[in-house]
């Protein structure tokens, strides 16, 4: 399905085609292959991904559905801050996401 521009997510949500992936300007100017068809389906916001369903802000998955921020999933379902997980749940089964270490400022 084609990806369009949005003015924001709010916007995005009010579409009539609810098939039709969505991006900010913002996101466009930083990915310049964000309209790229990689058979996405009522996506936000994703980077790379194939073949997923109602997902957002995931970048590198493939054939997920209603997922959101996970990085290089495969099939996974209704998941949210994933990374590398393949065919897990509502979280289950996971791998969260490695996360940065914080300075810690007093």
């Amino acid at each position: 399905m084609k990806t369009e521009i949005f003015a924001d997510r709010a916007a995005f949500e009010e579409r009539t085609d609810k098939g039709v992936n969505g991006v900010t300007q913002a996101f466009a100017d930083a990915h310049p292959e964000w309209a790229k068809e990689r058979n996405n389906e009522g996506c936000w916001s994703c980077l790379d991904c194939s073949h997923c369903s109602y997902c957002s802000c995931c970048s590198h998955c493939s054939y997920c559905s209603y997922c959101s921020h996970c990085l290089s999933c495969l099939d996974c379902l209704d998941c949210s801050d994933c990374w590398r997980c393949s065919g897990c749940s509502d979280l289950t089964d996971h791998k969260p996401r490695p996360r940065k270490a914080s300075g810690g400022e007093g």
